[in-house]
């Protein structure tokens, strides 16, 4: 188990953390209850599909950069 392996499994994880960051932009809730911070039962803040596409380029530039 080389570094290449290690490079290229940090990269699947930024990947597939990505794919879950647009599928949250686009409206989706999966498990938004565990991800944001509640008090009260309310989330203390709501991020917007922009901010949340912005998050999701950046984890697929850094898997690139990995790769």
């Amino acid at each position: 188990m080389g570094p290449d392996f290690v490079d290229t499994l940090a990269a699947v994880v930024l990947v597939g953390l990505g794919t879950l960051h647009c599928s949250w932009a686009a409206s989706g809730r999966m498990r938004t209850d565990v991800t944001i911070p509640q008090r009260g039962g309310e989330p203390l803040f709501r991020p917007g599909p922009l901010p949340t596409l912005l998050v999701a380029l950046l984890l697929y530039a850094a898997a690139l950069v990995l790769l």
